[in-house]
């Protein structure tokens, strides 16, 4: 604007002049959120810092009244959440800040991390062959602790059902009988029953019948190398918690340090005899796979479980040392105190400390000639 001054003298003198006038921004208004309430959705299985959403608010204010900064001031006790998108903007306001609140719901999508569990995990059944086709055997019943189509369980036979002698109802897992049965034909069927989800990709769970199992204990046994033939080492049990054929095992044993002609082929109770004759120095640990097979029909529903039985050969001192060097040693006339004129070497056949050897003179010139104990070396003490 401009301002005008006049005097009163009889010739009126004036003066002119511009005045700026700036206004001052009073923080008067508060931050506004572009949209609300807001919502997002994120994964259960999302990393950490994955952006999740971008909210934004303005401000008309000018300035420092109109800078926005955000916080979450309710709903992220437990800290999962962090500051860069956030639910309250707050402008930099002189005194006193200005703010506003916006509600963010985050919607956790579940993921399929989990399979199906049975609610039994083996079914044993005993029907006789003159049963109805149709006729219901038995219901299986699984859970998953996913959400939504993720927990939608669905059922199959995935194996052992042979000339398709059975059918399962995929939804609520009954099973039924399908085919005509013959005792004479086959006796047992061992089928396996899978349980899978609707999640993709879909997670499964089939259940399965225990093979035979060792007791969880080691097995070993120290045996002298001059036990007799045909002489019983050790028994081996295993216990299967079938019944009929399926709870019948045989026991054959493998080694993994010994030709297999040195081995027996026995049935549960598995007893390991010693078939060849053993000497310390062939191999003083031997270390025996016995493997126990139920005899479940056909061969193939057959389980097996394996277990390591290590025997151990103990020496007998029985071998006398043997010389294996010269017996004879040139010596100089001249040589003097100290000078070794040779080394004597024996082997004995045994092992361990039953086939060490040292030296001792026995007879001779001992006040001339030394002998080493441990190396053998002979040495001129004197002339």
């Amino acid at each position: 604007m401009e301002a005008v001054v006049l005097d009163n003298g009889i010739t009126r003198l004036r003066d002119k002049a511009k005045v700026n006038i700036y206004i001052t921004d009073v923080n008067d208004n508060p931050p506004k959120f572009m949209r609300k309430p807001y919502r997002a959705q994120v994964p259960e299985e999302a990393p950490i810092s994955t952006n999740i959403i971008r909210i934004s608010a303005s401000d008309a204010d000018e300035g420092l009244n109109g800078d926005v900064v955000y916080t979450i001031v309710d709903g992220n006790e437990d800290g999962r959440f962090k500051v860069d998108e956030t639910n309250r903007a707050a402008d930099l306001g002189n005194p006193v800040g200005l703010t506003a609140t916006a509600t963010l719901t985050v919607d956790v999508l579940d993921a399929n991390d989990n399979a199906p569990e049975f609610t039994q995990s083996e079914s044993e059944i005993s029907i006789v062959e003159t049963t109805e086709i149709n006729t219901v055997l038995v219901q299986f019943q699984a859970t998953d602790a996913d959400l939504g189509v993720n927990k939608e369980v669905s059922f199959m036979i995935g194996g052992g059902n042979m000339q398709e002698a059975f059918r399962i109802d995929t939804k609520t897992g009954t099973l039924y009988l399908e085919r005509p049965l013959d005792f004479e034909e086959q006796s047992l069927y061992r089928l396996n029953i899978t349980a899978a989800d609707g999640g993709s990709p879909r997670l499964t769970t089939t259940t399965t019948t225990p093979p035979p199992a060792f007791p969880n204990t080691a097995i070993w046994r120290r045996i002298d190398e001059n036990i007799r033939p045909n002489s019983p080492v050790v028994t081996v049990t295993a216990e299967d918690p079938d019944s009929g054929r399926m709870a019948r095992s045989n026991t054959p044993s493998r080694a993994k340090s010994l030709p297999e002609s040195t081995l027996p082929s026995t049935r549960t109770p598995a007893r390991s005899r010693r078939s060849k004759a053993l000497t310390a120095n062939f191999s003083d640990t031997f270390r025996l796979t016995v493997v126990a097979t139920d005899q479940a029909e056909p061969k193939s529903a057959r389980l097996q479980a394996e277990k390591l039985v290590t025997v151990i050969v103990e020496d007998i001192n029985d071998k006398p040392p043997q010389f294996v060097s010269m017996n004879a040693g040139i010596l100089k006339e001249d040589s003097p105190a100290g000078t070794e004129i040779m080394r004597v070497s024996a082997r004995d056949l045994d092992a361990n400390p039953n086939g060490l050897v040292t030296y001792e003179m026995v007879a001779g010139n001992k006040d001339i000639f030394r002998l080493d104990r441990v190396t053998g070396a002979l040495k001129l003490i004197q002339k």
